[in-house]
């Protein structure tokens, strides 16, 4: 609902004809999924409809969009003519700039941040080391069900402070892993080591926007707009400044 949202509300400067439908509206049976070997759920069914649609005539202007997610760190990103994968992890991670979060938390949310920089820099690490941590368990095919990071982030001035060590214990504590903690550790800080670069392809799209709505409340600013649900609408409000976001329909 999110990603059609936002792509909707650009697509008109785009082409006044191109239309954003989400994958809930076409109806991909089992027997497809299991025909190009897929799993289950939204992501698989745009790739095999990507797939079936292979056969259509080129001048048909037709395409599949999925999140990158994890799979650009590991190579796996099938490629069809009807298949596309978002410019950064998510549709979200456009907004990981320090304007639009800046612009969310302080103009519209009134949070008290002085040293902006400081503040968005420390954001950006939480987020690099959270996804870390995903990529480990996606290396290690753990499936771990994850905890939420509420108790384990904590405000220190302006800077966003990640308690990984606890975090980690709780998580793997949680799944009955603990058996697992050094292998994770270890998975997990060559991770930390390979993900320097642009930040919008090493974050998880809905932690951003938790840490968006728990900053709104931990430093300060409007009660009413400490929820993710809100934190999402005001990005949809933000879609059309965004500098980046055309690229995904073009």
């Amino acid at each position: 609902m999110l990603d059609r949202e936002i792509l909707s509300l650009i697509a008109p400067g785009i082409n006044q004809s191109l239309t954003v439908y989400e994958i809930d509206t076409v109806d991909i049976p089992s027997t497809i999924l299991s025909k190009h070997n897929l799993s289950t759920g939204n992501k698989q069914r745009v790739i095999a409809l990507a797939h079936e649609m292979e056969e259509l005539e080129n001048e048909a202007k037709v395409a599949c969009l999925v999140d990158r997610d994890l799979d650009h760190w590991f190579g796996i990103e099938p490629t069809t003519a009807r298949l596309r994968w978002t410019v950064y992890c998510s549709i979200e991670n456009h907004f990981i700039t320090q304007a639009d979060v800046l612009h969310i938390l302080v103009t519209l949310g009134r949070a008290k941040i002085q040293n902006a920089t400081d503040f968005f820099d420390s954001l950006n690490q939480v987020l690099q080391l959270t996804y870390a941590l995903r990529l480990a368990d996606r290396e290690l095919d753990f499936c771990l069900k994850w905890v939420s990071l509420r108790k384990y982030i904590s405000r220190n001035g302006d800077l966003v402070n990640f308690d990984a060590e606890r975090y980690v214990k709780a998580l793997l504590n949680s799944n009955s892993k603990m058996q697992s903690h050094d292998k994770f550790c270890e998975t997990y800080k060559i991770w930390i080591t390979k993900i320097a670069g642009d930040i919008r392809l090493a974050a998880r799209g809905h932690d951003f926007i938790d840490l968006l709505s728990w900053a709104v409340n931990e430093f300060k600013g409007l009660k009413d707009l400490a929820k993710q649900e809100i934190i999402e609408r005001l990005l949809v409000a933000r879609a059309s400044s965004s500098s980046t976001l055309a690229m995904e329909l073009q």
